[in-house]
């Protein structure tokens, strides 16, 4: 009994594999040249179905692109017609907010003339008004100002009057009395004259000083300086009778 190599474990061995595959040519030959065929076949029934299908593309082609190029341009008009109907909407809106824009800027624009001719009529009014006012202050100043003046120097002229009859009056009264008095009498009687006679002259000087603050403030500054002259004058002219 042949014991087999533990590679063949099956009847078929090195002996038999050259009459088997004899055997099996035919048959591979037959199925390979029928696969061969079936693919030629398809190939070719491909290639009619490709060239049937660019055959009608080419044909088509053209009912093609028209009906798209149509359905492409439809769409572009209904597009623009839109944009169109949008922007003649927006230009109607914007014509109808310029001619409000215009109606407003006129309204305004007459109001402004309206304005500037009442604000000119009123500046002018005023001026009126105040060269009115003016004149008028300047007329009742003038007026108050010579009645001040005129009462100022009737009261002055009085009080001075006044002072110089009670002092020539005293002083007579004060010599016949000193005459008759001792001399202790007669040094009292000399004080008592030469402070009133001191006491007057501040009065006198105050007085004036008044009259003179007076007519400076009602703007009198020259006739103020005329009147402190001319009392200083009338004053010395009574201090020196006095003296005298």
């Amino acid at each position: 009994m042949q014991i087999l190599p533990p590679r063949w474990k099956y009847w078929h061995d090195m002996e038999w594999r050259p009459q088997l595959r004899k055997l099996r040519d035919p048959a591979r030959e037959n199925r390979r040249g029928f696969l061969r065929r079936q693919r030629s076949w398809k190939l070719k029934t491909t290639r009619l179905r490709r060239r049937r299908k660019w055959s009608r593309c080419e044909v088509h082609r053209p009912v093609c692109s028209a009906s798209k190029w149509y359905h492409y341009s439809g769409t572009l008009i209904a597009r623009r017609q839109k944009e169109l109907v949008r922007q003649t909407w927006a230009l109607e809106k914007s014509e109808t907010a310029r001619k409000a824009d215009e109606e407003l800027l006129d309204q305004l624009q007459s109001r402004c003339d309206e304005l500037r001719a009442q604000h000119a009529e009123a500046e002018l009014q005023l001026a009126e008004v105040e060269g009115h006012n003016r004149h008028a202050t300047d007329r009742t100043r003038k007026e108050l100002v010579l009645r001040v003046n005129r009462c100022l120097r009737g009261y002055a002229c009085w009080e001075v009057t006044a002072r110089e009859r009670m002092t020539l009056r005293e002083m007579e009264i004060r010599a016949a009395a000193l005459m008759s008095g001792d001399n202790r009498s007669r040094r009292r009687l000399a004080k008592r004259l030469e402070s009133f006679l001191s006491r007057s002259r501040y009065a006198i000087a105050n007085l004036e000083a008044e009259v003179a603050s007076v007519l400076r403030r009602f703007g009198l500054r020259r006739r103020a300086d005329e009147w402190t002259g001319r009392k200083l004058v009338s004053s010395g002219g009574s201090h020196r009778r006095h003296s005298r």
